[in-house]
């Protein structure tokens, strides 16, 4: 009896690390925003230099349009901010935390 007393106890504790369901829910959709190759080469830049979107475009060989519609993604999803230099909008990574996972992937 005491053994399932303590296995019920340890569960308890484990429980406590857990995510709550909405958190767990919340992280994984980060996380599966954050997994597509052009979307991870744009936060690899940001890590590094705020950026406009035509040197994403250039450098990632995409159309316009098409790293409009990334950077859209991350914004919605508060990782990124942009502002206006000149005639021209930069973005920068505003999300530390994806910060880190971005450096955590350098190989």
């Amino acid at each position: 009896m005491s053994e399932i007393g303590g296995c019920m106890s340890a569960a308890e504790k484990v429980c406590e690390l857990m995510f709550t369901d909405r958190e767990a829910k919340k992280a994984s959709e980060k996380m599966k925003m954050l997994a597509h190759p052009t979307r991870l080469q744009i936060l690899k830049i940001l890590s590094r230099q705020d950026q406009c979107v035509c040197v994403f475009a250039q450098a990632l060989g995409k159309k316009q349009p098409n790293i409009s519609q990334h950077l859209s993604k991350l914004k919605d999803k508060d990782v990124i901010d942009s502002y206006m230099k000149g005639k021209y909008a930069y973005y920068t990574l505003k999300d530390q935390n994806v910060k880190k996972i971005v450096k955590s992937l350098i190989f």
